[in-house]
């Protein structure tokens, strides 16, 4: 059986280098983050011998945000579609490093994104956790084992 070769603090500079890369200003860790029923969630799934799942999640008003600046476009001016690219694609940027992290054959699912937790069935293996302006981020890796 292969495995998730990644410890959290590795986790955390991938997440780390993303949002340099993408996000101005840069969000700063919080040690406890409270999401409401607002949540929207981005996430991909790694299969093979391990199956696990990689969300970044924020409120909808972080996630108008993320896509507003990701696309350089007014917020008043985006769509849902706008809204699910950006956070599908940020899903799909963490997910597609932590699958470099599996050891043995491994297959990356595309983007998604739901308007709830989708953990069901699933284990908290690891997280990291952001505010951004004044918005919630919390990026999750789920195990199934």
């Amino acid at each position: 059986m292969t495995t998730l070769a990644l410890a959290p603090a590795e986790l955390k500079s991938i997440v780390d280098e993303v949002w340099a890369s993408l996000l101005n200003p840069t969000p700063v860790d919080v040690d406890h983050l409270e999401l409401d029923s607002d949540l929207v969630a981005g996430y991909v799934e790694i299969s093979g011998g391990w199956f696990g799942r990689v969300s970044v999640e924020t409120t909808d008003k972080g996630a108008f945000a993320l896509a507003s600046q990701m696309l350089d476009v007014p917020a008043d001016d985006l769509s849902e579609a706008d809204l699910v690219d950006a956070v599908g694609e940020l899903a799909n940027i963490v997910g597609g490093s932590v699958k470099s992290c599996v050891e043995g054959h491994s297959t990356l699912s595309l983007p998604a994104v739901a308007r709830a937790e989708l953990d069901h069935q699933l284990s908290l293996a690891m997280q990291v956790v952001s505010q951004w302006l004044e918005h919630p981020l919390r990026v999750r890796v789920l195990s199934a084992a």
